[in-house]
């Protein structure tokens, strides 16, 4: 068995065989194909090719800049715009559009993390208080950790408080429930373990009865939303393409019935005081927070932003006004006097 090695030591071997004059054709053969089986140079890799990662797409060919990066959401809004009154036109039932004035602000706004959930406690404060509930990426995985605020409509923070052991069930409409001074809710699917939030003292705890509270699980079914008595209900019908008025006798009125297109996208409800109004978010076409006036037939775009979510409402001194989720802020709009 002959090892091939570098041409220079076998031309040395032969020319051992030639001095000993026992040159054999053997040697002139291993010579010939050494010399036409020399392997071929590889060339040295290039900065860019040291840098490659088989395992990632191709950045240069991927990568969007900026300047396209704009152009392409400019683009996108000019569809928006276009498709509008297209989707309005053709999906709107016994609804007048509207547009009256109302005035946004941020009331609580956090860097790296996203908001998921707002809801009005009952305090003996003078200042209306609120919770939420926001997200952040940790480890590498969205949703992966969560915080509890416990602030006012000032934008006073009285906590915040990690929250471990939690996944997205932590948002789901029936959690959250207030007894008395304290917040009960669970963290994750499971509800294993249900924590308390004491409004006077500020501090989580873990409850040791778990068992004890039930919670109120008459607004957890997908696509209903009763009002606030019970008397009229907000009801999303064939597979969520159309959304129906119920009242106690069982009379529906249909405010929007759409082609199964996602256009609407309906998403979380909320009761006004008197139950005259409601208002929902929608993430599909004309994606936005809207208001509803039963009594005038009327609909009106009141948060213009698409990212905007779980509408919240509040009666501020005679004054109607939304909270809602905007990416990382909490957000309030009022409707001005027109």
């Amino acid at each position: 068995m002959f090892i091939l090695v570098d041409i220079t030591y076998l031309l040395e071997y032969i020319m051992i065989l030639y001095q000993s004059k026992t040159l054999s054709i053997v040697a002139l053969c291993l010579l010939f194909y050494s010399c036409n089986n020399e392997h071929e140079k590889v060339n040295e890799p290039t900065e860019n090719q040291q840098n490659y990662n088989p395992n990632k797409w191709d950045e240069m060919e991927w990568e969007q800049t900026e300047e396209e990066y704009q152009e392409s959401l400019a683009e996108r809004e000019n569809e928006s715009v276009w498709e509008y009154p297209k989707v309005l036109s053709s999906s709107l039932r016994n609804l007048q559009l509207v547009q009256n004035p109302w005035e946004e602000s941020s009331l609580l706004c956090a860097e790296d993390e996203g908001f998921l959930l707002i809801k009005l406690v009952d305090t003996e404060d003078s200042v209306q208080n609120l919770i939420a509930i926001s997200s952040f990426e940790r480890r590498g995985n969205a949703y992966d950790g969560f915080y509890f605020y416990h602030f006012n409509l000032n934008g006073k923070i009285y906590s915040k408080h990690l929250l471990n052991d939690g996944d997205y069930h932590i948002q789901d409409r029936n959690n959250f429930e207030q007894l008395n001074d304290e917040i009960l809710f669970y963290v994750n699917q499971d509800q294993e373990d249900l924590y308390k939030y004491d409004l006077l003292k500020h501090f989580i705890s873990k409850t040791l009865n778990n068992g004890v509270h039930e919670f109120d699980d008459s607004r957890i079914i997908y696509g209903e939303y009763p009002s606030p008595s019970k008397n009229k209900t907000v009801e999303f019908v064939n597979n969520g393409t159309t959304l129906l008025c119920t009242n106690k006798k069982g009379k529906s009125d249909t405010l929007i019935a759409q082609e199964y297109s996602g256009s609407w996208s309906f998403g979380e409800v909320t009761w006004s005081a008197d139950e005259n109004k409601f208002y929902f978010d929608n993430s599909g076409a004309v994606a936005c927070i809207w208001e509803i006036d039963l009594l005038a037939k009327t609909i009106d775009k009141i948060v213009p932003e698409h990212h905007a979510h779980c509408p919240v409402f509040y009666h501020d001194k005679n004054t109607l006004a939304v909270l809602f989720c905007e990416n990382g802020c909490v957000k309030i709009t009022r409707e001005l006097e027109h």
